[in-house]
């Protein structure tokens, strides 16, 4: 009976040590993942702790049913009145073989972290749709998206409010949805963290041009090399085929009408931004073209590279498929709009910096996105509420 005790005793000590261990893991991820939260526009208190569960189950490797559903863990997220610290306490009950006959406090395992937030998050890919499912979608073979140190992040609370098939991937420092997610573990990088906060629209204070009247109608492209001034275009704007169309700096604003660059066509422009105004102003660029754009840097509009108007229908379609839009520097800003990217699409791969905040955010067969947050190196300045910078500090 000693030797069978002292070997009881054993199994406990470690498995109190690796269980000790993967809590002690669980809630630096979550404080972590928790504090990242603070700097997130309408993000509250509540919804943080929530929050801050979910990262610890998800954390946990266990077959125990009770710790995957949280039921046989304590946790309290302490969030200090400046909003910079996450502190997470967790206590988790357990079962030992011996020890449990020597003393009741071995049952109970304490383990504690704190997050401190130095500087608010980057957030660069955010759906604004809150309750139907697929809000962020890639359901073709070979859609990537790869978003470099910043957050992506879904607001539908539906159980499947991201999904992504198995040839797909979605990449980014962290994966948040409102809701559930649906697709192969192995599709996503990290697993997507559920029931997280619905965050506010970060660029709601961002004020839409004045439309005037109109400087253009119907305007169309007539040869190549082309230099285009700002002003209102009504009926739209067309860049036909095997037509390259320069930009002057400046506003262009599309009204009841579309933006389309056809097949070998090219738009090409610096401190340019869009605003789309009317129930056809959507963009579409077509296969073979090139897109090489960069916002304003400077005014109402500095960052914005695309802005839909807040009062359009819902869920309108604003098509990628170039093959070449590596340049697309700024915040593609379509709050009821749908961005759909298709095709051998290559988009974002030598920009500074991109964001995409749209209502739903749609992917195709085969493109690839780059979502770069280098905002040092951009003469173009983020708005409020996208660029951050991740700083954390841990400690336990």
């Amino acid at each position: 009976m000693p030797l069978v005790f002292a070997a009881g005793m054993a199994v406990d000590y470690t498995s109190l040590t690796g269980t000790r261990a993967k809590l002690q893991n669980a809630v630096d991820a979550a404080a972590l993942a928790s504090a990242r939260q603070l700097g997130l526009a309408g993000s509250s208190d509540e919804s943080i702790r929530s929050y801050a569960k979910n990262v610890v189950i998800a954390n946990i490797s266990s077959t125990n049913k009770n710790t995957a559903n949280g039921e046989d863990l304590a946790l309290d997220a302490i969030i200090s009145d400046e909003r910079t610290d996450v502190t997470i306490n967790l206590t988790y009950q357990w079962e030992p073989l011996v020890l449990q006959h020597i003393t009741k406090d071995v049952k109970s395992v304490a383990v504690s972290a704190t997050a401190t937030l130095t500087s608010k998050a980057n957030l660069c890919v955010l759906a604004l749709e809150t309750t139907n499912d697929r809000a962020i979608d890639l359901g073709g073979r070979d859609g990537h998206i790869t978003a470099n140190d910043c957050i992506i992040h879904s607001n539908s609370t539906g159980e499947n409010s991201i999904s992504v098939i198995q040839a797909a991937s979605l990449e980014g420092e962290t994966v948040i949805t409102a809701g559930g997610f649906d697709g192969p573990l192995n599709s996503f990088q990290p697993i997507p963290v559920t029931d997280g906060p619905v965050i506010e629209d970060p660029l709601l204070q961002k004020t839409p041009p004045a439309v005037g009247s109109c400087d253009f109608n119907n305007f169309s492209a007539q040869k190549s090399n082309s230099t285009l001034s700002p002003g209102v275009y009504c009926g739209g704007l067309y860049i036909g085929p095997n037509l390259t169309a320069n930009l002057a700096p400046g506003e262009y604003i599309i009204k009841d009408g579309p933006l389309v660059v056809q097949g070998n066509g090219a738009i090409i422009g610096e401190d340019v931004s869009f605003y789309f105004t009317g129930d056809s102003a959507t963009f579409d660029f077509d296969r073979n073209t090139r897109i090489a754009l960069s916002a304003r840097e400077s005014g109402p509009l500095s960052g914005v590279l695309f802005f839909e108007d807040r009062t359009s229908p819902l869920y309108r379609s604003f098509t990628i498929r170039s093959q070449d839009a590596e340049k697309f520097e700024g915040v593609t800003y379509l709050p009821n709009g749908t961005l759909f990217i298709d095709g051998r699409s290559r988009v974002g791969q030598q920009s500074n910096w991109t964001a995409i905040v749209a209502r739903r955010i749609t992917i195709g067969s085969g493109p690839d996105i780059v979502i770069n947050s280098d905002f040092a190196s951009s003469t173009i300045p983020a708005p409020e509420g996208i660029a951050g910078g991740n700083g954390l500090l841990l400690k336990n």
